[in-house]
C-alpha cells in the first residue's frame, strides 16, 4: 500500500516528468534525423506559443490581486509581519545576487557560448498571439491594483479577484504545467541535435550546488536577524522542523506543509497560539525566500550557460524585484510563480527559448530544497511576530488593569 502511494506521488510530481522529459530529449536529440527533428521543432513551437499566450494573463491576475489585498492590512501585527517579509526578501535578493557571482569562479573554462546552426522550418501554420505582452500585463496590473486601492474598491472587487485566482489556478494545474515537460524536453532535444557540449550541463550542476549552499546560509542569517529583533534565541525553533522539512522536501508544496507546521507547532506549545493561527498561513502564502534565491542564482547560471556571461546588474536587479512581487502573488500555484518569472526573464533580460527551458529545469530540480528553505525560514519570521503579539497583549493587560 505504501509502495502504491509512493508511485502515485512520484508519477504526479512535476520533478519526475521534467527529469524524464530531459532524458527523452537528450535521446531524441542524438538519434533523430532531419525529418524527425522537424517534427520536434513544430511541437516545440506549438507548446511555446500556448505558454506565452497564457503566462501574461496569469501574471496580470496574480499581481493585481496581490496589490488589492493590501487594502485591509492595517493592524500592528500585520504591519510587523509585512515588514518581516520585506526585510527577508531584501536579504534573499542580496544573498542571491552575491552567490551568483561565484559562478564566475567555478564555471568551466572556456565558458560555453551557444551559437546554433539552422533548424528545420516550423511546419505548424497557426500562431497564438498573446493578448498582452509581459510588460503590458505588469503595467496593467499595477494600474488596476493601485486604482482599486485609491478608490477604496478593494472590498467590492475581492470576490472578482478570488474567482479569477481560482480560474487561473485551474489553468495552471490542469493545462499549463503539463505543457512544461514537453516544452523542456523538446527544447533540450533541439539543443542536443545542434551539437550542444557538456559545458552547459556542468554549469547547471554547479548552479544547483551554489543554490543549496546559499539557501543554507540564508536560513542561518534570517534566524540570526529574528534573534536580534525578538531579543531571544530563535534558533531554538529549528529542532521542531526536522519532520516538517521531510514533508516539505517530498511534497515540494508550502501549502501542504503548512498544515503540518500548524499541527506540530501547536502540539509543542513553543509559540503564542495567536502567532501560530495568524502567522503560519500568512507566511506560507507570502514568504518564498528559498525560491527567490534559486530564481536569482538560476537565472545567472542559465545566462552563463547559454550566453557565456552573467546579466548586467541593473536589469538583473529589476528582474529580482519584479520576481519577488510575482512570488508573493502566487500562493497555492505550484510552479506557477516560476513559470510567470520566465516571461520576466524574457522581457527584462532578453532570454530566448533555450534559456527559458533551461531556467525552468534548474528551478524544478532546485524545488525540493527551495521549499524546505521557504518553510524553515517561516520559523524565524514567526518568532519575530510572536514577540510583537506578546508585547501587544502585555500593553492591553496593562491598560485594562489601569482602567
Amino acid at each position: 500500500m505504501k509502495l502504491d502511494r509512493l508511485l502515485k506521488a512520484l508519477i504526479s510530481s512535476l520533478l519526475f516528468w521534467i527529469i524524464l522529459a530531459v532524458g527523452v530529449g537528450v535521446i531524441l536529440g542524438y538519434f533523430l534525423n532531419y525529418g524527425g527533428i522537424a517534427v520536434v521543432v513544430s511541437i516545440n513551437h506549438i507548446v511555446r506559443q500556448m505558454i506565452m499566450f497564457i503566462i501574461p494573463l496569469v501574471v496580470f491576475v496574480m499581481i493585481s490581486s496581490s496589490i488589492t489585498k493590501v487594502g485591509n492590512k492595517g493592524t500592528k501585527v500585520i504591519r510587523t509581519a509585512f515588514l518581516v517579509v520585506i526585510i527577508d526578501y531584501v536579504v534573499a535578493i542580496i544573498f542571491g545576487l552575491s552567490a551568483g557571482q561565484l559562478l564566475r569562479l567555478f564555471s568551466p573554462a572556456p565558458v560555453y557560448s551557444y551559437d546554433p546552426p539552422e533548424l528545420p522550418t516550423n511546419r505548424f501554420p497557426l500562431h497564438f498571439d498573446p493578448l498582452l505582452t509581459m510588460s503590458s500585463a505588469f503595467l496593467l496590473a499595477l494600474l488596476v491594483g493601485i486604482a482599486i486601492l485609491a478608490t477604496r474598491q478593494h472590498e467590492k472587487t475581492k470576490p472578482v479577484f478570488e474567482t479569477a485566482e481560482t480560474v487561473v489556478k485551474w489553468i495552471l494545474k490542469r493545462f499549463l504545467m503539463p505543457l512544461m515537460p514537453i516544452f523542456s524536453g523538446t527544447t533540450i532535444a533541439l539543443f542536443v541535435w545542434r551539437g550542444g557540449t557538456s559545458d552547459m550541463f556542468q554549469i547547471i550542476g554547479i548552479t544547483l550546488g551554489i543554490i543549496v549552499g546559499t539557501q543554507i546560509l540564508f536560513m542561518a542569517a534570517v534566524f540570526g536577524i529574528a534573534s536580534f529583533l525578538s531579543k531571544r534565541n530563535t534558533f531554538r525553533l529549528l529542532k521542531h522542523y526536522g519532520g516538517i522539512s521531510v514533508v516539505a522536501m517530498t511534497t515540494m508544496s508550502s501549502a501542504i506543509t503548512m498544515n503540518v507546521v500548524f499541527e506540530r507547532l501547536s502540539e509543542r506549545n513553543v509559540l503564542n497560539k495567536k502567532t501560530i493561527e495568524f502567522g503560519v498561513p500568512f507566511f506560507a502564502n507570502t514568504s518564498f525566500y528559498g525560491t527567490m534565491i534559486s530564481v536569482i542564482v538560476g537565472i545567472m547560471g542559465t545566462s552563463l550557460a547559454v550566453y557565456g556571461s552573467l546579466p548586467d546588474f541593473g536589469p538583473l536587479l529589476l528582474f529580482s524585484i519584479i520576481s519577488a512581487l510575482i512570488l508573493m502573488s502566487s500562493p497555492g500555484m505550484h510552479g506557477g510563480g516560476v513559470v510567470a518569472v520566465m516571461l520576466v526573464a524574457e522581457a527584462v533580460l532578453g532570454f530566448g527559448v533555450l534559456a527559458l527551458a533551461l531556467f525552468f529545469i534548474i528551478e524544478t530540480l532546485a524545488d525540493p530544497m527551495s521549499t524546505v528553505t521557504n518553510v524553515i525560514s517561516d520559523g524565524a519570521a514567526l518568532d519575530a511576530v510572536d514577540k510583537k503579539i506578546l508585547q501587544i497583549e502585555k500593553e492591553s493587560e496593562a491598560k485594562v488593569s489601569h482602567d
